[in-house]
């Protein structure tokens, strides 16, 4: 089920995984407590006209641990992986958060050494903090 693994670390570090499928993907449960403090992003192929061409899940330890719907810094890990083996072409669109209920999509983008990641946003709160 897992074709390849990484560390990927651009700030955070991930524990990155290249699985088989979607299917594979989507039918992860989590051991929290054998996960413990460490984050883990696990990266699948999507079927053949699909809107995406990656699904992502990222899950990080601490506590009770939690699986987080949009993660920049992994997605960025991921894209400099799969695009460096020639998995992934210079752009792409990618697809996390559908086992939470969340249908959010990542433009990634690479341009020479650099990696972009964007995306449109939802506000839900928004403020101002005086120091």
């Amino acid at each position: 089920m897992v074709l390849d693994a990484a560390w990927g670390d651009n700030g955070p570090g991930w524990q990155v995984l290249h699985l088989r499928d979607q299917t594979v993907l989507r039918g992860i449960k989590p051991d929290w407590q054998a996960i413990g403090e460490a984050k883990y992003g696990v990266v699948a192929a999507c079927a053949e006209g699909n809107e995406t061409q990656f699904e992502l899940r990222a899950f990080a330890g601490g506590g009770q641990g939690y699986e987080d719907p949009v993660t920049g810094s992994l997605n960025a890990s991921i894209a400099q992986w799969l695009i460096e083996r020639g998995i992934a072409p210079s752009r792409y669109l990618a697809s996390q958060g559908a086992a939470l209920g969340r249908d959010g999509r990542i433009v990634v983008e690479s341009e020479g050494n650099t990696i972009w990641i964007g995306g449109s946003v939802t506000p839900r709160i928004t403020g101002t903090i005086s120091i």
